[in-house]
This record gives structure tokens, sequence and C-alpha cells, in this order.
């Protein structure tokens, strides 16, 4: 009971929460920021731009369920 054979949709996916996992044959990872914070983020990006000759900005991701380094 409970048993269903892994990834048995016509389309090779699994959805759980808001991740989706697919078949395939490699390894991987994809993420895909939500798009009303790119347009946030990039709109503050090229205010910065236009106050500086120069603009650094930088991206920290982890993936939710993974342990932080050095944690622990």
């Amino acid at each position: 009971m409970g048993y269903l054979r892994p990834l048995a949709a016509p389309n090779r996916q699994l959805r759980l929460f808001d991740a989706v996992f697919e078949h395939a044959d490699e390894n991987r990872v994809e993420t895909t920021p939500n798009s009303e914070d790119l347009d946030r983020i990039t709109t503050v990006i090229r205010e910065a731009r236009v106050q500086a000759d120069i603009v650094i900005a930088s991206l920290a991701h982890a993936r939710v369920g993974e342990p932080r380094r050095g944690a622990g």
C-alpha cells in the first residue's frame, strides 16, 4: 500500500510542494527566480548604476533542506 512507481506520470515529472523533479540522464539542479523579486532586484541595480561608475551585485542561494556550511 502507498507505493507508486517513481515518476510514473506521462511527462516523467514529480511535483512536491514547489519543487518539480524530472527523470533525466544527468543530475543537476535548476532554479528559477521569483519574477517579482527579479524585477525588484534589477530595478535597484539599474538605479545604482545611474549613481555609480561600478555596481557590484552578489547572489547567495541555498536550497531548502540543505544545512549551511559550517553548521553543525
